[in-house]
């Protein structure tokens, strides 16, 4: 229905609601700008956009977890980020095959004036993905990187071997080098200052998280055959203590028997001693030879060396056990400890996994609503003609008469 057949009533309420429908529209762009701009300027704030940068570099030994754009921090403050990763020349050495460069803000929080030449960069993990993070250590006994006047960068410091040619005596005070500094700062530093130039650290790079547990899992597989070979002795040494109980067994039943022959003897030489005297004379000497402690049955039977051996091999056999024992006790907790750990690292990655399925449920809900709003302006009646459906083509056929 074209807008000149509608009533004049109808008509002004029309024009008010497309007054109200522009001012709404208006407004909405207004705040779409505002949102923008405040987003612009939070970006440029927590990466400093508008702030003069410095930047520094170091060496490691491999470019694993690093990426342009990582933060770099400094007693827990973001500092800055990582701007590139170099792979250094095939024959440099083992702990600088890459060169990290990243830049550190010099703003009113003076972060610079924390790193001074015995900072460290130090190249930690991240987390258990295998990503790790870079931090600088703050300068205790050295010598600040820049040289500043009134907020101002005039010189940078020069390599060690430049200035150490130039430096007086010094003593074992750990903050001489500093007084040095103040009163001759050009020992120290070059003038001007340009940004294009790049401050050296030494880093402490520790390896990545993957690294460690590739390597705990090589451990415990080396030890897995010795962990065997322990119970195998242990197997071997109970089967010689069982064959020594056996032993032991067979030379008491040997003795049985010659206790009965002297029970014998002994009936005889009662019938004996009514009629021969001397027979039981004889015979009292030789019972009295028996019940001495020296020579005594035991003493024919087992001999004093084969006690003291049967004595020796029993406290080796005791000891062993025991030395067995504790080492499997010690065995039994490390691997106790190793199992906690793994238990931790797949805990942290259900974490993780579980925080990654929270925001794609929040991305489907936004998808739905968004839906759900255009079918909304669909069956609106002020729009409802800006989505009519395509007209159905039709095709003429020939009718054969």
């Amino acid at each position: 229905m074209a807008l000149q057949d509608l009533t004049p009533q109808l008509r002004t309420r029309m024009s008010k609601l497309e007054r109200v429908v522009g001012v709404f529209v208006l407004l909405a762009f207004i705040l779409l700008v505002v949102g923008f701009l405040y987003y612009t300027w939070h970006t440029a704030q927590r990466r400093g956009w508008f702030v003069q940068k410095v930047i520094y570099e170091t060496c490691l030994k491999n470019a694993t977890g690093l990426k342009p754009g990582d933060p770099v921090k400094l007693m827990g403050f973001s500092i800055g980020e990582v701007l590139r990763v170099v792979p250094n020349s095939p024959w440099s050495e083992p702990n600088y095959n890459v060169t990290v460069y990243f830049d550190v803000r010099h703003d009113t929080n003076g972060y610079c004036g924390y790193i001074w030449s015995d900072s460290k960069v130090r190249v930690t993990a991240a987390d258990f993905l295998g990503n790790r993070t870079i931090e600088v250590t703050k300068g205790q006994f050295g010598v600040p990187t820049l040289y500043e006047k009134d907020g101002k960068i005039l010189g940078y410091l020069k390599k060690k071997e430049q200035y150490e040619k130039s430096l007086p005596p010094i003593l074992s005070h750990p903050y001489e080098l500093q007084e040095i500094c103040k009163t001759n700062k050009e020992i120290f530093y070059h003038i001007p200052y340009t940004n294009k130039a790049s401050i050296y650290l030494e880093a402490e790079e520790s390896p990545a998280l993957t690294e460690q547990l590739d390597w705990i899992t090589h451990q415990i597989t080396n030890s897995l055959p010795n962990i065997l070979n322990i119970t195998n002795q242990i197997t071997l040494v109970l089967s010689n203590v069982a064959d020594l109980a056996s032993n032991m067994n067979s030379l008491v039943s040997r003795a049985y028997p010659v206790v009965d022959r002297t029970e014998l003897v002994l009936s005889n030489t009662q019938t004996l001693l009514a009629d021969v005297r001397p027979a039981v004379s004889n015979i009292t000497v030789i019972t009295m030879n028996l019940t001495n402690p020296a020579g005594t049955l035991g003493d024919w039977l087992i001999p004093t060396n084969l006690n003291l051996q049967i004595l020796n091999s029993l406290k080796v056999v005791t000891n062993t056990i025991s030395n067995t024992d504790s080492n499997l006790t010690d065995l039994a907790e490390n691997l106790q400890r190793t199992l906690n750990n793994l238990a931790d690292i797949t805990s942290n990655l259900n974490m993780q996994v579980q925080v990654n399925t929270n925001i794609l449920l929040e991305i489907s809900t936004l998808i739905t609503n968004t839906d759900n709003f255009v079918q909304g302006l669909k069956r609106h009646w002020l729009l409802r003609s800006a989505f009519k459906p395509p007209k159905p083509t039709t095709t003429k056929t020939n009718k054969t008469k």
